[in-house]
């Protein structure tokens, strides 16, 4: 694989819920992020394990390094200046830190629930 030109997001393209969630942050992030589904970009990433693709989403730099979860999607909004706060609050306060990979992990492991949820607010 070749170094990428920009951060790459990488999410469970077998997930409605995801789906849905991709779409809103691409419209925020514009260009900035490729997001790519794990069926489709796994192959260039053999050390990370499907299993873990499947949990949750990652963030890919340029340079290679990757978060995941919160911090992820986080990083990913950050690409905006509007939205850096939240990644600067998430890096310099633990407890938002606490908090914020604690809801990402209560959503994801509910994401059926949350799927119903979203669809109702976003009527889709």
């Amino acid at each position: 694989m070749s170094k990428p030109l920009r951060p790459r997001m990488i999410w469970d393209g077998d997930c409605e819920f995801c789906r849905i969630w991709i779409e809103v942050w691409r419209k925020i992030t514009g260009d900035e992020i490729e997001y790519t589904p794990y069926q489709q970009a796994a192959s260039d990433y053999p050390h990370i394990p499907t299993s873990e693709f499947q949990a949750a989403v990652h963030l890919v730099a340029v340079d290679g390094t990757h978060t995941t979860g919160a911090k992820a999607v986080l990083g990913s909004l950050s690409s905006r200046h509007s939205w850096r706060w939240m990644l600067t609050l998430y890096n310099h306060l633990p407890l938002f830190r606490i908090l914020s990979e604690g809801l990402y992990n209560h959503v994801a492991t509910h994401r059926n629930f949350y799927l119903q949820i979203t669809q109702l607010v976003f009527r889709k």
